[in-house]
């Protein structure tokens, strides 16, 4: 090895490529966000449902407590019941709170503190730099959507005593979360790309949320035409879990069902898309 004079030289070998670069970033954002302020208050309310939802199996297994079964009137079938728990308020609110608070700061903290660079100087890829702040969003997503889906299939088996599940339902339960994760992960990361201010990522996150809802309410109420729920986030996902879990009217026109699933799909590309060029304007 020739001896060299102090100074800066060229490195001439060579880096060992690993398929989970991104881990690390995954590992520091699920613990950044595990510990902020209130999270376990947050964690709680996310999974009210889930034991809400495990009452009302548990009630409707039991013969002797047939007397409450008009009170869980949405637990007449199986499909009906899993997509009533995906898609009520509640829930849906619950995640898109906890979709703020985990991926708001995961891009915009680093535009601030200028760290994009420091990421990206390491044998990092802007892919993997984005799969691992994607990750992250989507671990606490499907934690309070797939696996209490799961787990509430597993409740009907331990109580139910001839176990009989659709398997639409064990399909749906493993999509309609996954859909939903990635639609929303996607959307927070890019507008966490756009600017170093939270405060402007949030007012636009809840903002196109719920004004999106009240303009569709608005025009269906004026014209009296369903199709125009497509504008509302949350009337995408309840028409997707509806096609999803095969919970429709079979009579009618189901047009707006399947393209409530196409749209959410093509936003999500295009969530990713402006994401990744984002972050190369931002690292030049």
């Amino acid at each position: 090895m020739p001896v060299r004079e102090e100074g800066y030289h060229k490195w001439n070998g060579k880096l060992k490529e690993k398929f989970i670069n991104w881990f690390p970033i995954t590992k520091n954002g699920i613990s950044y966000v595990y510990h902020k302020k209130k999270s376990k208050l947050l964690f709680y309310f996310a999974s009210m449902p889930f034991f809400l939802f495990l009452i009302a199996i548990y009630v409707s297994e039991k013969p002797e407590l047939r007397m409450f079964k008009n009170l869980i009137k949405q637990i007449q079938t199986d499909a009906l019941l899993f997509k009533t728990y995906y898609t009520n308020g509640f829930l849906m609110f619950m995640l898109v709170i906890l979709t703020l608070f985990a991926g708001a700061e995961l891009i915009s903290r680093d535009l601030r503190y200028k760290s994009l660079s420091l990421y990206l100087s390491r044998p990092l890829t802007k892919l993997d730099y984005l799969k691992g702040k994607f990750s992250t969003i989507i671990f606490y997503l499907l934690l309070f959507t797939l696996l209490p889906g799961y787990l509430l299939i597993l409740a009907k088996f331990l109580f139910a005593e001839h176990f009989s599940i659709s398997i639409t339902v064990v399909i749906g339960s493993f999509f309609y979360p996954l859909l939903f994760s990635m639609f929303f992960s996607s959307f927070i990361l890019m507008l966490s790309s756009f600017s170093p201010s939270s405060r402007f990522i949030n007012i636009v996150f809840i903002g196109t949320y719920f004004v999106s809802d009240i303009i569709a309410k608005i025009l269906s109420n004026i014209f009296h035409i369903s199709f125009y729920n497509i504008i509302s986030i949350k009337e995408l996902f309840v028409n997707s879990a509806k096609l999803i879990f095969g919970v429709y009217d079979k009579s009618r026109n189901i047009v707006d069902l399947y393209l409530s699933i196409v749209i959410i799909l093509l936003l999500t590309i295009v969530f990713f898309v402006t994401i990744f060029f984002k972050i190369k304007k931002a690292e030049v």
